[in-house]
């Protein structure tokens, strides 16, 4: 009996042991902890620090549009106030597509009537100067056959007269015949009445207003755009201006607008180009008014999508450039100034207590601060240029706090920074960079370090940059931590 209870405590002793060092094993790969910058990546990786989970998205360079927003009015492209050349009264207005007076709201076409004055007089007038024309006519016809026969028959005078009764009587025709086509009013474009001064059977002046039409087949937004941004998109306007159409047919500008539908979606959008750019600031608001122009046709001959007094956003596109595009949530400002986070992959070897339980692939989020930057809605985009520079930078600092082991203390490190950025800053090609980098550290650092980290800068100048950030978890990231990549885009 006491044999067997022996061996009963013994299997739970055994049991016990294996289970707490399988327990160690799955702590010690689930807590790898990145190395500190003056702990080599060769040495034993420390368990008691958990990575962070991040989650990282691999950008891609390419052709970014920056666009600016402002909202603005629309007006129609333009405004005629119609009037009648003579005075009278009104016999009748024009009818609209359903047979019916003409009314405020009334779409027109290009040459319809809008109203006619009663013509009788002028019909009567024109009657008059026409058969006065034909007796000056044969007056003057008689008096040449006279002249013909013999000089002393018909003095030159009187020949002179017949002639200038002629042409008295052909400028009096000419002005009845006016007369009685201004007594109709017709439509100078295809628009729509905005207002109506008249009624039929009213008495009007001379030049007395009696419609208003507003030409709505093609509008205008009209936005305000601030001093410092006008520059900008006037000399966009101009170098388009120049190019042939048909070399370039995307529009300047999306227009949107501001009203939503029964569901509360938003309007579909339009496409616009710039019209015209006023040359001075308004008076009251400071601004330079901006002019786009957008076709409008009537889907119904009835209704027209955009109609003058209402709010529109436009999206004017004001330059176009090479650069990365990053989510605003992958950014971090920390006293105002903005980075963000790549990761780094490094072998280490990681243990255990005694254990030793090989080698590991870890990641590391490296800090990457930047400056040239326009921010696109949820976007931020930054240069090409500036984006490969300062993810390039900071990728060789830190391979050279690697490499260095700590030796480098924070005074030479920055010295040592501001004197590779510099070199970024002058030369583009990454070989001129590498050269002048390996250049400024043989002036920096001593020759045994100078050759521990010349082949590891020479391998990372022969890859390409990766824009791999960190657009998740970011929050909690310093420079240099161990991170743990949970998803990939």
């Amino acid at each position: 009996m006491i044999f067997k209870l022996s061996l009963d405590r013994g299997r739970f002793v055994a049991l016990v042991l294996v289970t707490v060092f399988a327990l160690a094993v799955m702590w010690a790969f689930n807590t790898r902890k990145t190395p500190d910058l003056g702990q080599s990546a060769t040495e034993g990786v420390s368990v008691t620090s958990l990575a962070a989970p991040v989650v990282v998205e691999t950008l891609k360079a390419g052709p970014r549009t920056i666009t600016d927003t402002y909202a603005g009015m629309i007006r129609p492209f333009e405004r005629y106030l119609m009037a009648f050349e003579i005075g009278g009264r009104v016999r009748e207005l024009g009818q609209n597509d359903a047979g019916e007076p003409l009314d405020e709201g009334d779409l027109v076409q290009k040459g319809q009537v809008l109203a006619v004055l009663d013509q009788r007089i002028l019909e009567a007038r024109v009657q008059e100067t026409v058969a006065v024309l034909e007796q000056a006519q044969e007056e003057l016809e008689r008096a040449k056959q006279l002249r013909n026969r013999a000089n002393r028959v018909i003095s030159e005078t009187e020949f002179r007269q017949r002639i200038t009764d002629v042409a008295i009587a052909e400028a009096q025709a000419e002005t009845a015949n006016k007369n009685l086509e201004d007594a109709t009013l017709r439509s100078p474009c295809n628009g729509r009445i905005s207002r109506r001064f008249i009624n039929a059977g009213e008495s009007i002046n001379m030049h007395a207003p009696a419609f208003e039409i507003v030409e709505v087949d093609r509008v205008l937004l009209v936005v305000g755009v601030p001093e410092s941004r006008i520059t900008r998109i006037e000399n966009r306007w101009k170098r388009r201006q120049s190019i042939i159409a048909s070399e370039d047919q995307s529009p300047d500008t999306t227009v949107q607008l501001m009203g939503k539908d029964l569901f509360g979606k938003s309007q579909a959008t339009k496409s616009g180009e710039i019209y015209r750019i006023s040359e001075t600031a308004d008076d009251k608001t400071g601004l330079f008014e901006v002019e786009i122009l957008l076709d409008n046709p009537a889907d119904d001959k009835t209704n027209t999508a955009l109609r003058p007094g209402q709010i529109a956003l436009a999206e004017i596109i004001v330059d176009e450039l090479a650069g990365y595009e990053l989510p605003l949530e992958s950014v971090l400002f920390r006293d105002g100034k903005p980075a963000f986070f790549t990761v780094t992959p490094y072998e280490s070897n990681l243990g255990y207590m005694f254990w030793d339980l090989g080698d590991a692939t870890d990641f590391r989020a490296i800090h990457v601060p930047f400056s040239e930057y326009v921010e696109q809605g949820s976007n931020i985009v930054i240069q090409q240029d500036h984006f490969e520079k300062q993810m390039l930078l900071q990728k060789l600092m830190n391979l050279i706090d690697d490499q260095l082991d700590g030796t480098l203390d924070d005074m030479n490190r920055g010295e040592l920074e501001a004197n590779v950025s510099t070199l970024f800053d002058k030369h583009k090609e990454p070989e001129v960079i590498r050269e002048h980098t390996l250049t400024v550290l043989a002036e920096q650092l001593n020759a045994p370090l100078r050759e521990e980290v010349e082949s590891s800068i020479n391998d990372l100048f022969s890859k390409p940059v990766q824009g791999r950030v960190v657009t998740a978890g970011q929050h909690r990231l310093i420079n240099d931590r161990r991170v743990r990549i949970v998803a990939e885009n």
